[in-house]
């Protein structure tokens, strides 16, 4: 499963794997990067609503979980554009689907899975 979220030319072109594009943008001091076990964020989520239930059993069948957030500041928007476009060249050839998608306002918050 692959997380997005962004607020507003140096990434890897053609990244061959999203660990590639993660490891090349975590450590940016715009950028906070999430990394974690499946099963472990599956205990975070309750277990009683069956919405969640199904994605508590989603999330055990993962192999990784990984998140990019671009923090919102004046020198953010260039290492947000190139890290929509290495995402979305990325999924795009690997064939994800989108899961959720959320846009508020400048916000674009995208849950992608393949």
């Amino acid at each position: 499963m692959l997380l997005f979220f962004s607020s507003c030319g140096r990434g890897p072109e053609k990244a061959a794997s999203f660990k590639a594009i993660f490891d090349h943008y975590r450590s940016d001091e715009d950028v906070v990067a999430v990394s974690l076990p499946p099963g472990l964020l599956g205990l975070l989520l309750p277990g009683e609503d069956p919405e969640m239930a199904e994605l508590k059993e989603l999330m055990g069948e993962l192999s990784s979980f990984r998140m990019l957030s671009v923090e919102a500041n004046s020198s953010s928007s260039e290492i947000t554009g190139e890290l929509r476009s290495a995402v979305n060249d990325f999924t795009y050839r690997e064939e994800f689907s989108d899961l959720f998608r959320l846009q508020n306002g400048q916000d674009d918050i995208h849950i992608r899975i393949l």
